[in-house]
């Protein structure tokens, strides 16, 4: 507060001036400061700012300096909403100094501001460029950070998988949940060696231990990664298996089992055919009875 509105308010609370008269002097005082400030921008290329743009970048205390130092460090072109969003997100010109030139590609306001939320720091960045990721971008950085991928993990992904990963496979494997005990568990089953992207695509479907020996306890041993994502995807269960392979006497294939689910044949649609005179029928033509509507023909 200036030392005329101080005085002012003095002789309001001394009752040397009324209220209203205080008011009056008070609002002269705003529209100079404001006439003032809207001068000092326009000498600095900001002619056309809006009343309540103006009044903005005034309350939030965004002084010619400020801009000026924002305008050294590379942000020249920034706008009133820019620089207001900069300012609320405590974006200062010697924040962005440590940071600006840690990236080849510019760095956004939206980034910045994120950067001082998250309280992401120059040494973290610099770290993450020095796993084998130089070319990082801010937008990455700034993903990492939100799920809480540290350098530690970063590193003991790449010491798992003996090589440098993409930071989105990294990404991907912490939003599932991708562990080294989930990664330790499919080895002990035989499943070693997957892909990041492949145990990623395991944890989305839901195929664990649990999964995997459900369908050894009926005989499906050493069922092939694609099978298996199949079976997870159609919701076949060992339950399903069970009970649809005894209405039938050849023996199943998973193969067949998918398709026979792909297409709802059920045990009730079978004995449906069976109760309309169909004495002979295997899972092909069962498959084939289902997707030509055979049924139709009896109703």
């Amino acid at each position: 507060m200036n030392e005329s509105r101080k005085s002012i308010l003095k002789k309001i609370s001394e009752g040397k001036l009324t209220i209203e008269e205080g008011e009056e002097l008070l609002d002269e005082i705003r529209v100079k400061e404001i006439s003032d400030y809207k001068n000092e921008l326009a000498n600095i290329g900001y002619f056309d700012v809006t009343s309540n743009q103006l009044l903005k970048m005034k309350r939030h205390d965004i002084s010619v300096e400020f801009i000026k130092k924002l305008r050294r460090v590379g942000f020249d072109k920034l706008s009133p909403n820019a620089l207001v969003r900069l300012k609320l997100g405590n974006v200062t010109p010697e924040y962005i100094t440590t940071v600006v030139d840690l990236f080849e590609q510019p760095i956004s306001v939206t980034n910045l501001v994120l950067f001082a939320k998250l309280r992401i720091k120059p040494a973290f960045i610099k770290a993450v460029r020095g796993m084998g990721y130089p070319h990082v971008s801010p937008s990455k950085i700034t993903r990492l950070v939100t799920l809480g991928i540290t350098t530690s993990y970063i590193e003991k992904m790449n010491s798992l998988f003996t090589k440098t990963l993409p930071l989105n496979q990294i990404i991907n494997s912490k939003l599932q949940d991708t562990s080294e005990e989930f990664i330790e568990e499919l080895a002990s089953l035989g499943y070693d060696n997957l892909t990041i992207n492949r145990l990623v695509e395991f944890k989305i479907h839901g195929i664990d231990r649990e999964f995997i020996e459900s369908f050894r306890r009926i005989g499906f041993e050493n069922i092939p990664l694609n099978t298996l994502v199949n079976l997870a995807i159609h919701g076949v269960t060992f339950e399903f298996i069970s009970e649809i392979g005894k209405m039938f006497a050849e023996e199943l294939t998973l193969q067949i089992i998918i398709e026979l689910k792909i297409h709802n044949v059920t045990k009730e649609f079978i004995q449906k055919l069976k109760d309309k005179g169909v004495k002979t029928i295997n899972a092909r033509k069962a498959i084939d009875a289902k997707i030509h509507g055979f049924l139709d023909f009896f109703e």
